[in-house]
């Protein structure tokens, strides 16, 4: 599912920006980046948030949860990630 919702989005990117294909780099500094863990549960999907404050030196995690019921998994991961960047 987040596969294809990643597809979706580079097509999205690709189309949107008319340019060559989006380049993928194994590894990019950031000032302030947000890491994300996707697991399986009983019942729904556990989505944890990390993000690290330098300023305070210190490591905020957020858990949140999408129930099995949730008929489009990429959609609520996409706001999820949208909602903490935003807390940023």
């Amino acid at each position: 599912m987040i596969r294809r919702w990643l597809n979706r989005v580079i097509h999205w990117a690709e189309e949107y920006h008319n340019e060559s294909p989006l380049v993928c780099l194994p590894y990019v500094e950031m000032p302030t980046p947000l890491r994300f863990k996707v697991q399986p549960a009983t019942g729904g999907t556990i989505v944890e948030i990390v993000h690290y404050d330098r300023k305070k030196d210190q490591e905020h995690v957020n858990l949140h949860i999408i129930p099995d019921t949730e008929s489009d998994m990429p959609q609520a991961i996409a706001q999820i990630v949208t909602i903490e960047l935003l807390k940023v």
